[in-house]
């Protein structure tokens, strides 16, 4: 009897001490995530926020546009060369101004002052000229006054008109004083060159000009249904590109609407082959890329792109760019690997045991920019690199050869990724 009562309690026990070891076990995971999520956050309020690298290598904390290369396998270490003239090599040719318009200017002496001989005093006979060339810059603002013919009639017909005047020069803007030229620059400063409107007030102050701010700020009003034609035109032409690049910024626009409670909008950028197109909204949502691409819905009540065309979406990893990609047939994604990088290096700072596989992941992103820098084929945001072969290796120790021959590399294993940046949250 007393030993069947002790077998029960050691089977008790047991089980208590199982439950014990299971819940030990959670509450390790537990601590561990929190842990890592402790040390990512004092990382990203008390760290370093720059993702250059004093030295290449270094913690993966190299540059990642390619202007360093490290010592993994990449290339050798080299110093950085100096900007401007490097010594030994010959100087470059001076560039040809000659497709600008010429003005010919003549210089001559005064009849008192042409040279003479000292000794006899015999006069000097012309003897050719001596060209000289000068690149002129001239801004002028003047004020032109136009002199409209009128012709009244002669004749007591009914039918006539009493007084008729030329037209005199087109104007776009009624009743303004601003001609068509003054306008182009004025919209040139202001969006080509991105002048702010104070600016343009000095600018044609320095040469003459007094303008309120106001009276530049009406003219650019009344500009803009003219120019809307032509805006919606290039829209158009850039929603149908098969490859855009898109991304999204905070913008603040003070102006009330109804049911929203800040300032905040945003202005959306579809960068195409041949064109840009801007988008100012008070939302972040898909909406705002749906309503550009034009998007419908199949058979299958399943969005898709017009005519059942396809499109390549580079872009980071915001989640209306994951949804896009994985419900609207049609629609490829290629992430930015600055952005995928950023996972990688939050992994192995908040999880000792992935810092392994982090590095070796912004290794081969390292090696993905300084390919695409050294060939020429990268820009200021987007990197498209074109390797010969690549290794891959997961965190199981699989090892999975991506073949990228004279194609754009991308992220291929969006399920490690995604995974990825779960852990890195």
């Amino acid at each position: 009897m007393q030993l069947a009562l002790l077998s029960a309690e050691r089977d008790g026990l047991r089980t208590q001490l199982t439950s014990s070891e299971a819940e030990r076990e959670r509450l390790e995971k537990a601590r561990d995530r929190l842990a890592a999520r402790l040390k990512l956050q004092l990382s990203h309020r008390f760290g370093r926020h720059s993702e250059r690298g004093d030295q290449a290598g270094q913690d993966g904390e190299a540059h990642a546009d390619g202007d360093a290369v490290g010592t993994s396998g990449v290339g050798p270490e080299k110093a950085k060369r100096r900007r401007g003239q490097q010594p030994g090599r010959p100087s470059p040719r001076r560039r040809s101004y000659e497709h600008l318009p010429t003005e010919e200017v003549p210089h001559d002496f005064e009849v008192e002052d042409r040279p003479s001989c000292p000794s006899c005093g015999e006069a000097y006979e012309p003897f050719g000229e001596e060209p000289h060339e000068e690149i002129h810059f001239e801004v002028r603002i003047v004020r032109r006054l136009h002199h409209r013919a009128r012709y009244r009639r002669r004749c007591h017909c009914v039918e006539a008109v009493g007084v008729v005047a030329h037209p005199g020069p087109p104007k776009p803007i009624k009743k303004g004083r601003l001609s068509i030229g003054f306008l182009a620059r004025l919209v040139y400063y202001k969006f080509g060159l991105g002048f702010p409107l104070s600016r343009i007030v000095a600018l044609l102050s320095a040469e003459g000009g007094q303008f309120s701010p106001s009276s530049l700020i009406g003219a650019l009003d009344a500009l803009g249904p003219l120019i809307s034609p032509l805006a919606e035109a290039i829209r158009r032409h850039n929603a149908v590109d098969g490859h855009l690049h898109v991304d999204e910024t905070s913008w603040k626009v003070f102006v009330l609407v109804e049911n929203k409670t800040n300032h905040r909008w945003w202005l959306w950028v579809f960068v195409g082959s041949d064109s840009v197109a801007f988008h100012l909204k008070p939302s972040r949502g898909r909406d705002v890329v749906i309503e550009h691409l034009g998007l419908t819905r199949n058979e299958d009540d399943r969005l898709c792109l017009p005519g059942g065309r396809e499109l390549l979406l580079s872009s980071d990893f915001y989640t209306t760019y994951q949804s896009l990609g994985a419900e609207v047939a049609g629609i490829d994604n290629a992430w930015c690997w600055a952005h995928i990088r950023r996972y990688f290096l939050r992994c192995g700072e908040g999880h000792i045991a992935c810092k392994g596989f982090a590095s070796a992941w912004v290794e081969r992103i390292r090696a993905l920019y300084s390919s695409a820098s050294s060939s020429g084929r990268c820009n200021d945001s987007w990197i498209v690199a074109v390797c010969s072969r690549l290794p891959v290796v997961d965190p199981s120790g699989h090892r999975v050869d991506a073949v990228t021959d004279g194609i754009e590399v991308r992220l291929a294993v969006d399920g490690e990724v995604r995974a990825l940046a779960d852990v890195a949250a």
